[in-house]
């Protein structure tokens, strides 16, 4: 309990501040895919799910959720290391204050800085729920090896076992961990492990079953992309590289190195030797001195399967598949100073524990929005033409949409073929109004593969803003039929149609852009325009009348509506309409003054009529409706001797 409490204070305090932290990169895909499979992790994606079912898209229960999976994984590495130290085959020197060890292990894992990418994403939770298993079936193994068998422990053991199998990458390693952990600290020798347990150690292999199954189903980020062989051997060497320095010195930490371009020998030479010699180091180790072996294997193990499956999807380095991987080497660095240093190590470690939570929080700040995450990335990998992209999504959310463009193009500079990347310039060129160059680059992501709904509907808002109306809804048809329309874009195919005349197909669309989105004034208002043109002015009205239900003090609604009842030889309710519109638009005060003067002529008030008329044609002189009218109406008024000549 005590241990619990300081862990979970730790923890409170380092990563407090991040439950408001936005969704970022793909976590909104992630918690989209759910459990589907292929896709998600059936675990995983079922622990999504009751987050979504519990909290829709509230952020903050994705965060405490993660946060929560977070310190119940350190608990388990406490337990795991506090019970270890007290088996028979740890030397007398590294026995000494097991609480204080384990607590300290568990302590510098949790707070080590790699580890934000993990826990403040929540595509991280694929990684921290296979910490959890994995800890899981060891602190089982312990438990049911402990005193007489128990079968209710080996029981917990497999079934940890198999959850971790349909959990993540890491499961993959979680029979060999607990083979290597039996014979390091429980039987002794491989043959003696082997001869005990051999039953109990075959039943963890075979669930392995289900790990290699969801694979094969294209589970997870592999997707049965396989990169060619040297390509996936010098990224491997690579990110496994990057892994050993972050884990030793965790800076510059960057959320998404980008795909790894492809390096001959005499780039990495000097990686592959290190890497060489690390595995060398490691086998060594396993046989002449086990417990740093079994450290070095736990590193190895659990970070291969996740990278390996990430460079099969040619994506590059990870940091959160180092989450399990830091677990028994900081398990290792303490109890190797705890037998060196005696109690003055356990200073030491409290404050490499302080300091590493000092960065851990700084380093959480960086994800306080999408802008900063994305602005921080790039300027840490330059040359990642993903982290460009997302950036120059960021940029065009917070309404900066030229430097939105600049980023795109670097994007495109750097990766010529990303369809996504002229996509995306496309879309901030017809925020600018540059609809040429956008359709440039909306054809060029059709040519690259892009023949999406997106893309189509692109190319129509261009061809709209160009006059090109039957070029505009070839393109609205096209995108129809590959997918979904949203209601913005059924509102403007209806458009586009009305514009060229096709009214009763305009109408279908119109309709369906209200029934996706009843609360759009404008929608409403475009509508029953449109209904009005076709002859069907009574339903039009009633548009117009939920358009300013909607937003009164919407002036195009007020004057459409007035519009609507002036036709229907309604004039004395559309006066208010069109006052109400006037004082809301004053820069339309001649076309608004010129409603009036009709509506009050319908009604008689011929000086109130001529007086709007004339203000009208002093704001407008070339406004002939006003011009005719006026003359209508003061010959009739001279007529009936109400105007002098």
């Amino acid at each position: 309990m005590l241990a619990a409490v300081l862990l979970a204070i730790a923890v409170l305090v380092t990563y407090g501040a991040t439950f408001s932290i936005p969704f970022v990169f793909e976590d909104i895909p992630t918690i989209a895919r759910g459990a589907a499979v292929p896709g998600s992790w059936p675990l995983t994606g079922f622990s999504l799910v009751l987050n979504r079912a519990a909290g829709g898209w509230d952020v903050r229960g994705y965060h405490a959720t993660n946060l929560l999976l977070h310190l119940v994984a350190g608990l388990l590495l406490f337990g795991v290391v506090y019970r270890t130290l007290q088996r028979p085959a740890i030397a007398e020197g590294a026995k000494l204050a097991p609480f204080a060890s384990a607590l300290a292990a568990a302590m510098l894992w949790l707070l080590h800085p790699l580890q934000t990418s993990a826990v403040i994403g929540i595509a991280g939770r694929e990684e921290l729920l296979g910490a959890i298993f994995c800890l899981g079936t060891i602190h089982a193994f312990i438990h049911g090896v402990e005193g007489p068998p128990s079968r209710g422990w080996v029981a917990v053991a497999l079934l940890s076992c198999l959850c971790g199998m349909i959990t993540g990458a890491a499961g993959a390693a979680i029979p060999i961990l607990v083979l290597i952990y039996d014979r390091t600290f429980v039987a002794g020798t491989w043959r003696e492990a082997w001869r005990l347990r051999r039953k109990f150690h075959l039943a963890l292999a075979a669930t392995s079953a289900g790990w290699i199954y969801f694979v094969a189903r294209g589970v997870g980020p592999g997707g049965g992309v396989i990169v060619p062989g040297w390509d996936a051997v010098s990224a491997l060497v690579r990110v496994i590289a990057l892994s050993v320095k972050l884990a030793v010195w965790p800076a510059p930490l960057v959320l998404d190195y980008g795909r790894l371009a492809p390096a001959s020998l005499a780039e990495i030479w000097l990686q592959a030797t290190l890497v060489l010699l690390a595995g060398l180091a490691a086998v060594v180790a396993l046989v002449r001195w086990p417990m740093r072996g079994f450290a070095a294997a736990w590193f190895f193990l659990t970070l291969l399967p996740g990278s390996l499956l990430d460079l099969f999807a040619s994506e590059g380095g990870a940091e959160h598949r180092s989450y399990l991987a830091l677990a028994a080497p900081c398990a290792v660095l303490v109890v190797g100073l705890r037998a060196w240093g005696g109690r003055r190590a356990m200073g030491g470690l409290l404050v490499v524990a302080v300091a590493l939570g000092v960065v851990t929080y700084r380093r959480s700040q960086d994800y306080r929005s999408a802008l900063s995450i994305w602005s921080d990335t790039v300027a840490k990998v330059p040359g990642n033409s993903r982290a460009r992209l997302h950036y120059g999504h960021a940029l065009l959310a917070a309404g900066r949409t030229k430097d939105a463009a600049a980023q795109y193009e670097a994007a495109i500079g750097l990766a010529p073929n990303e369809g996504n990347a002229h996509l995306a310039l496309a879309g901030a060129l017809l925020q600018s109004g540059r609809e040429s160059d956008a359709l440039i680059h909306y054809e060029h992501a059709r040519r690259l593969g892009l023949d999406s709904a997106d893309t189509h509907v692109g190319l129509a808002a261009a061809l709209v803003r160009l006059g090109r109306m039957p070029e505009a809804i070839a393109h609205y048809e096209a995108a129809a039929k590959v997918g979904l329309l949203a209601a913005d874009e059924q509102l403007r195919f209806g458009q586009a149609l009305a514009e060229v005349g096709r009214f009763d197909d305009a109408l279908q669309h119109l309709e369906a852009a209200v029934r996706l989105n009843p609360d759009d004034a404008g929608a409403h208002v475009i509508l029953g325009m449109v209904l009005s043109a076709a002859g069907r002015a009574p339903e039009g009205l009633k548009h117009f009348f939920e358009a300013v239900r909607l937003r009164p003090d919407d002036a195009g609604a007020n004057a459409a509506l007035g519009d609507a009842l002036l036709e229907d030889l309604r004039p004395a309710e559309a006066l208010p309409h069109y006052e109400v519109a006037l004082r809301l638009q004053p820069e339309r005060a001649a076309v608004l003054h010129t409603a009036m003067g009709n509506a009050l002529a319908r009604l008689g008030r011929a000086a109130e009529a001529i007086s709007h008329y004339e203000e009208a044609l002093r704001l407008n002189p070339t406004d002939e409706e006003a011009r005719t009218n006026l003359a209508r109406i003061r010959a009739a008024a001279i007529r009936r001797g109400r105007l002098k000549n």
